[in-house]
């Protein structure tokens, strides 16, 4: 997880600042690795996640947020730092409604 945590900071620094297609894009490889790393549910891939959904919903590209996001919460609540949750919180209230 440690070798994502730059990555991470790159895709948070982006969503702060407004430009979440660059956040999604530095994201999206990131997130494929970790991927294939530790599978789809592993602590890295998720609160990758978490943070590309985010990147995603305010892309406009809701379904694809919805997907990425799938199954994942009780891993991000377990692993991620309270920003990162509450971040994937809100995207997913958003997405429910």
């Amino acid at each position: 997880m440690a070798s994502h945590a730059g990555e991470l900071v790159i895709g948070l620094s982006h969503l702060r600042e407004a430009r979440p297609r660059l956040a999604d894009a530095s994201l999206s490889a990131a997130l494929a690795r970790a991927e294939a790393a530790t599978g789809r549910r592993g602590s890295a891939a998720c609160l990758l996640a978490a943070v590309r959904g985010t990147a995603l919903w305010a892309q406009d590209r809701r379904d694809e947020a919805e997907s990425l996001l799938a199954y994942r919460l009780d891993v991000v609540e377990r692993a991620s730092p309270p920003e990162v949750v509450a971040m994937m919180f809100v995207t997913l209230a958003r997405i429910a409604f």
